[in-house]
């Protein structure tokens, strides 16, 4: 299986040249998300304590109940995990490129 992938990758470079493409784009949008959300819980926070109300504010399910927010990194892992995407996509990337260069792609 894993010889399929990696026979596809070297038939044709360019496509682990987009999946990095795709990886750092995905990266970079969840961490985009990551600090807006960040904001949004700090904002909803900050006026909840000011109305001197009881009821605490700590994740964005809280915030919006009915959207989907299982997807965004709120915490430290998630920030984490963001990172190796965004790292894994550079890395991909350029490891396309050499194979692009040593085989004249």
């Amino acid at each position: 299986m894993f010889e399929k992938i990696f026979n596809a990758f070297l038939d044709n470079p360019k496509r682990l040249v987009a999946l990095g493409d795709f990886l750092i784009t995905l990266g970079y949008w969840l961490g985009i998300v990551g600090l807006v959300g960040k904001v949004a819980t700090t904002a909803v926070g900050a006026m909840t304590s000011m109305a001197n109300s009881s009821a605490s504010v700590g994740t964005l399910a809280d915030i919006y109940p009915s959207l989907p927010t299982a997807w965004v990194p709120e915490s430290a892992i998630g920030l984490v995990l963001t990172a190796l995407i965004l790292s894994l996509g550079l890395w991909l990337k350029h490891t396309g490129k050499q194979f692009e260069r040593y085989l004249r792609y």
